[in-house]
């Protein structure tokens, strides 16, 4: 009986967790960077880099353009339940072919919370102030 009910606590503990947990939708816009042959899809990459799990200083996902024709590029990162609330700072980045990294020149920010959430397609490198 005992073992049950841990099992049953163990089960609602991690169900619960999951469920807290953030899934983020991010969308960036490399219609200008392509026109100014800034990003050449056969050759560099463009990835997120930010502060949290699995994003970190030297962790970064690849973002792909799905739909080739609207030039969106995404990542969909699943963060864990620890991190609801907390403030995101992450950046762009496009990688070339030789490994050099173009990063934004500002940090973008974004608070976590449960569920998932989709962000606008912005434009890499472009703040609105």
């Amino acid at each position: 009986m005992a073992k049950k009910l841990i099992s049953l606590f163990l089960f609602t503990l991690l169900f619960t967790l999951a469920a807290q947990a953030q899934t983020v939708i991010f969308n960036v816009n490399l219609k200008p960077n392509l026109e100014d042959s800034m990003f050449v899809p056969d050759q560099d990459k463009i990835v997120i880099v930010g502060n949290f799990f699995p994003l970190g200083v030297n962790r970064s996902v690849q973002m792909f353009d799905e739909a080739p024709i609207d030039s969106i590029y995404t990542a969909k990162i699943r963060f864990g339940s620890r991190y609801l609330g907390e403030s995101l700072e992450y950046n762009f980045q496009i990688v070339d072919a030789e490994g050099n990294k173009n990063t934004e020149s500002m940090v973008r920010k974004m608070t976590l919370q449960a569920g998932e959430t989709e962000s606008p397609p912005l434009y890499f490198n472009a703040f609105a102030w």
